[in-house]
């Protein structure tokens, strides 16, 4: 029974190792906001934050949007493009244009 107890915490240990590998953060003890400061440094805040301004401006009506708002008006306006193309390609197939 003791060979299984120390089996069972040796892959307690291999569990917490693997998260913490996978979790570079809190392996180094880092707080959230220290965690933000790093990505920051790294600039990988910082893109996904340019990324999401260029989304506001692209989508009509973005600016003034939540993320969550945002992200379900860009799915819509992504649709309504699609159906957009669909109409003219059948328009242009109706008056004589290439397939």
């Amino acid at each position: 029974m003791r060979s299984r107890s120390t089996a069972e915490a040796a892959v307690g240990r291999a569990v917490q190792r693997w998260r913490r590998a996978m979790q570079p953060w809190r392996a180094a003890g880092l707080s959230g906001k220290e965690r933000r400061r790093q990505l920051l440094r790294r600039g990988t805040v910082g893109d996904l934050e340019r990324k999401f301004r260029e989304l506001r401006a692209l989508v009509p009506g973005g600016e003034s949007l939540r993320a969550d708002q945002l992200f379900q008006r860009t799915a819509c306006y992504i649709l309504h493009l699609r159906t957009q193309v669909h109409l003219l390609q059948a328009l242009s197939q109706l008056y004589g244009g290439a397939p």
